[in-house]
């Protein structure tokens, strides 16, 4: 029931927070059959590529079974409190069972674990370097327009060089849910006393809008 409660209120407090529902749906109602096959396609990549990783660490492993046991730990530790402790011997049982020793799914736990967290922590980091080393680049927003365009987006697509990125700008306090409040309050930045609906004078344009 607590995890219930938790996915419940992530729904109706914390997502309205960001963005609106009948705007996302608005914007889905209008893809095209293109994109409903590549999500489709990158759900099932999805659902099975964890297998893969424990297939590397324990060589014997079929991807049956593999896939048998990610989707159970998974489900026992998105839905059951203190689900991960309880996955992780989840996991230990059903390797077992498919003649595994402690030894090797120790071995492959651990190594699939420091590659994955590897994995979310490095590849923002390698995005930052490489953003920081290339620049401002504007050769895709041609390529913006033209897909806007084509999904019926009322949008507006303008560069403007040596400005910084849209989230850095000078918010307006009209935009200034709770949420937003709070995550500029411990990342340092501060939201102004000008009135709703006003520019500041001092605030440089995005790099970008829509």
């Amino acid at each position: 029931m607590l995890s219930v409660a938790v996915i419940v209120f992530i729904f109706l407090a914390v997502i309205p927070q960001l963005a609106n529902y009948r705007d996302a749906w608005a914007a889905i109602a209008k893809m095209s059959l293109g994109w409903w096959v590549a999500i489709a396609a990158a759900a099932v990549i999805n659902l099975g590529a964890g297998v893969w990783g424990f297939q590397a660490a324990l060589p014997r492993l079929r991807f049956r079974h593999g896939f048998m046991e990610m989707q159970a730990s998974t489900a026992v530790a998105t839905t059951v409190p203190a689900g991960g402790a309880l996955a992780l011997g989840l996991t230990y049982r059903m390797f077992g069972s498919f003649g595994f020793s402690n030894v090797a799914i120790s071995t492959a736990v651990v190594t699939t674990g420091v590659w994955n967290l590897g994995t979310k922590f490095g590849l923002p980091i390698a995005a930052v370097a490489l953003l920081a080393v290339t620049g401002q680049r504007t050769g895709g927003m041609p390529r913006l327009e033209q897909a806007l365009t084509a999904l019926g987006v009322d949008h507006d697509v303008k560069v403007y060089p040596g400005a910084g990125h849209g989230f850095l700008n000078e918010p307006d306090p009209a935009d200034a849910t709770p949420l937003l409040v709070f995550l500029a309050k411990i990342s340092g930045t501060r939201f102004t006393s000008r009135q709703p609906g006003t520019r500041a004078a001092a605030s440089p344009p995005s790099s970008a809008s829509t």
